[in-house]
């Protein structure tokens, strides 16, 4: 996966907590398609140089689910207040 929506991972959180969890963005695949990721980035050393650790879980899945049932639910809603 490449390019994150805004193009950061909050920075400023990172430097100060050491990691950053559950940050939500946008990524594109190789393929250009859009997926909803949760990202969580943690500061560590590896033989002495700084690194990073970054995990990226794709919840486009559940991301999409939630606009289903969003949706629905403004359309019962609309339906039962006239």
């Amino acid at each position: 996966l490449a390019q994150v929506r805004d193009g950061t991972i909050p920075m400023a959180r990172l430097d100060e907590a050491g990691s950053v969890h559950g940050y939500e963005t946008t990524l594109r695949n190789k393929a250009g398609e859009l997926r909803y990721v949760l990202l969580n980035v943690d500061r560590l050393e590896l033989s002495g140089a700084p690194s990073m650790l970054i995990t990226a879980i794709d919840i486009t899945e559940r991301h999409r689910r939630e606009q289903v049932q969003d949706a629905t639910y403004r359309i019962s809603r609309a339906v039962l207040t006239g």
